[in-house]
């Protein structure tokens, strides 16, 4: 029986060129599709608010996620205040890059970077960013999150 989790070896080659070991900075990132804004509840959770309940559609993206939907924009402003002080997440807005209110968020979890190693998470699309056409690319790696166009409307 392989009990291997990937379908090829590991090689336990020693890795030459470590990463860099630094953690993302909050600053922007513009995408091929989107732009991520480091997240801020002042600017943010009003458009954020409307784009994930606005309606029965829009509050669906909340169903396979962790937290949410919020009763009020209030509780939710304190949500996302909670979210943008984080020290061990970095959290976005993201916006079409055409312009536009913000109508989702990403964020950069389990972050080692004196390991190389990220996870994004707590990605939800509004309708705005979920109707992007499906013939983009659903992430183009070099741009990291940025480049997220579309993948789920549901959240991942």
């Amino acid at each position: 029986m392989n009990e291997l989790p990937f379908p090829r070896a590991i090689s336990g080659a020693r890795v030459e060129r470590l990463p860099s070991a630094m953690v993302p900075a909050r600053a922007a990132i513009a995408g091929q599709y989107v732009q991520l804004e480091p997240l801020s509840a002042d600017r943010h959770a009003a458009d954020l608010y409307r784009a994930s309940h606005g309606s029965e559609q829009a509050l669906g993206i909340w169903t396979y996620l962790p937290v949410g939907p919020w009763p009020s924009l209030e509780a939710y402003t304190a949500a996302l205040r909670e979210q943008s002080s984080a020290f061990d997440r970095v959290f976005y807005a993201l916006r079409p890059i055409e312009g536009g209110p913000v109508a989702g968020q990403a964020s950069y979890l389990d972050i080692h970077p004196q390991n190389g190693v990220i996870e994004i998470g707590s990605i939800w699309f509004g309708s705005t960013l979920a109707a992007m056409p499906r013939t983009r690319p659903r992430a183009v790696p070099r741009g990291g999150l940025a480049s997220v166009s579309r993948a789920s409307s549901t959240g991942t």
